[in-house]
């Protein structure tokens, strides 16, 4: 196959490939971007350790508590946890457990550094 300035391939040194994708190999190195990302992604899942329902639940009890005292950024992300979790419940998507648990890490951060 000839390519645009009437190069073989063959004239092409082997190392160029992994550097320069050839319009006939695109889909090729997409896959292989993909795949890279995918276990990055699975590593990552793997090194964070999962949060229980039982830990959400504690936190989004913290969370109302603060907001019944009058704590109005307590309340706000108690409102946000509590729209993500029905989201998650009503379509049991894996992305949207995945927000849930998301809004849940961000929730007890951030009562680590604010409450009491």
């Amino acid at each position: 196959m000839f390519l645009a300035h009437g190069y073989s391939d063959a004239a092409i040194p082997r190392e160029w490939y992994c550097k320069i994708p050839q319009t006939h190999n695109i889909r090729g190195f997409d896959r292989a971007i993909t795949w890279r990302m995918k276990r990055i992604n699975s590593l990552y899942r793997v090194a964070t350790l999962p949060m229980t329902d039982t830990q959400i639940d504690s936190i989004e009890n913290k969370l109302l508590d603060l907001g019944i005292e009058g704590h109005e950024e307590a309340a706000q992300r108690y409102s946000n946890l509590y729209l993500a979790r029905l989201n998650w419940e009503g379509t049991r998507s894996t992305g949207n457990r995945q927000d849930f648990v998301d809004q849940a890490q961000d929730a007890q951060a951030w009562l680590a550094i604010n409450s009491l």
